[in-house]
């Protein structure tokens, strides 16, 4: 009898090394699987970064191209603006010596019509001698008078007409550059007022929603259902919800390092929907996207 219990618990004790052996294989199959896992991540991570950095080369690449294309553009335009230049000259140097053509023709003029008159006045002096040379005389004088009123007339009104027209050129240049820079003033203000709107509306908005933020951590909580090894682990969640704080995505931010945890933690998020947000549309808007620190309690 006793020999059969000896045998019998020799036998219990092959199958529990056997049992254990068999353990331990499982445990280092898991182990070889958790590290092939791990050394994939560090491949994705490295060609992660290799893949930025061909991003930001190709980046800065695209920039100098757009800075030497900005140059380039540059000189033309100052090319084409001194062109324009120098063709407005030639054709101010052409009108000035058209207008001095014209007066020197109209001046010729005159003084053919003039040497005509006199020669007239001339003949008409000769023919009622004395009187007639007086006469002649008198006109003589009244027309080169009436001539030189004529002129300065005519001159002091060509001087009031081109004062009056650079006058008016100048006037609608400063009102143009007045109302450019007022509307560039508007619309700095607006921007500028913008800015400042939404900068306030985001710190309520934040200020608002921590105050919801411990209730949001406490429902989360009782909805989650512990793991059995109880390590203190944490995740970090990006969740997006509606106005009414139903959740509508869920995606692992920052993983805890365990995948069931991490599934876990998804999984409370989802549970603990709808979650208490604020009311208001605006604050809404800003915090329907945030991002959520999980820790598992202790204890």
């Amino acid at each position: 009898e006793q020999e059969e219990q000896l045998a019998l618990l020799e036998q219990e004790k092959q199958q529990s090394e056997a049992e254990k052996k068999q353990l331990d294989e499982q445990i280092e199959s898991e182990k070889l699987v958790l590290q092939e896992q791990e050394e994939q991540l560090a491949l994705l991570e490295q060609e992660k970064q290799q893949s930025e950095a061909e991003k930001k080369q190709l980046d800065e690449q695209i920039e100098s191209e757009k800075l030497a294309l900005l140059e380039q553009e540059q000189d033309r335009l100052e090319q084409e603006k001194q062109r324009r230049i120098e063709q407005e000259e030639q054709r101010r140097i052409q009108e000035t010596e058209r207008l001095r053509e014209e007066q020197e023709t109209e001046r010729l003029r005159e003084e053919l019509e003039a040497e005509r008159l006199r020669k007239e006045q001339e003949a008409e002096r000769l023919r009622k001698e004395q009187e007639a040379e007086q006469l002649r005389k008198e006109q003589e004088q009244l027309r080169k008078k009436q001539e030189q009123e004529r002129l300065a007339a005519e001159r002091l009104q060509r001087e009031l007409e081109e004062k009056a027209r650079k006058a008016r050129l100048e006037e609608q240049q400063r009102q143009a550059a007045l109302a450019e820079k007022l509307r560039r003033q508007d619309e700095a203000l607006k921007k500028q007022q913008e800015i400042e709107r939404k900068q306030r509306l985001e710190r309520r908005a934040q200020s608002e929603f921590s105050k919801y933020l411990p209730e949001i951590k406490a429902k989360v909580t009782n909805s989650w259902n512990p793991l059995g090894d109880r390590k203190s682990r944490q995740a970090i969640l990006d969740v997006e919800i509606d106005p009414l704080g139903e959740v509508q995505s869920v995606e692992i931010y920052r993983s805890s390092g365990s995948i069931p945890f991490d599934r876990s933690v998804t999984n409370a998020i989802r549970k603990a929907s709808p979650l208490p947000i604020p009311k208001d549309r605006e604050i809404f808007e800003i915090i329907k996207k945030f991002r959520f620190r999980f820790t598992e309690p202790s204890g």
